[in-house]
């Protein structure tokens, strides 16, 4: 299973993006997950007009989301990821903003995934216990 990072679920919304026709193929892919943090992510860009040139409006948002939620595993949040969560901030120092990519780090350790597919490869790196694929490069 590989998880599908914010930024391409972003670039599905946003057709004028040079990024946008690859996203939607890489994401019609099985054996794809996402955390309710991807989800809230993806609210938060799209909806926005300072983040997104085109912001759709809430209620397209969380219809829209609502069915990405219900084509991919969705990975909640056990007690076993928030510890696997703390182990990770311990072993790499982990700070502010960096808490969100540590956060899906352990969704992914915690459930078993090994690879997340992101255009911001360099967020990552430093967690040895994932592969990191950028599919646009």
């Amino acid at each position: 299973m590989k998880l599908i990072d914010s930024n391409i679920l972003v670039y599905c919304f946003n057709p004028e993006s040079k990024f946008h026709e690859k996203a939607l193929m890489l994401i019609d892919h099985d054996n794809l997950c996402i955390t309710i943090q991807n989800l809230l992510e993806t609210f938060r860009v799209i909806t926005s007009a300072t983040q997104f040139e085109k912001p759709i409006t809430e209620k397209l948002a969380w219809e829209q989301l609502t069915l990405i939620r219900n084509s991919f595993d969705v990975l909640t949040t056990r007690l076993s990821t928030l510890e696997m969560l703390y182990t990770l901030i311990g072993k790499y120092k982990v700070k502010s903003y960096g808490i969100y990519d540590a956060n899906l780090v352990a969704h992914m350790v915690d459930y078993g995934v090994s690879t997340i597919y992101t255009n911001n490869p360099k967020d990552f790196l430093k967690f040895k216990e994932i592969e990191v694929t950028n599919p646009f490069s």
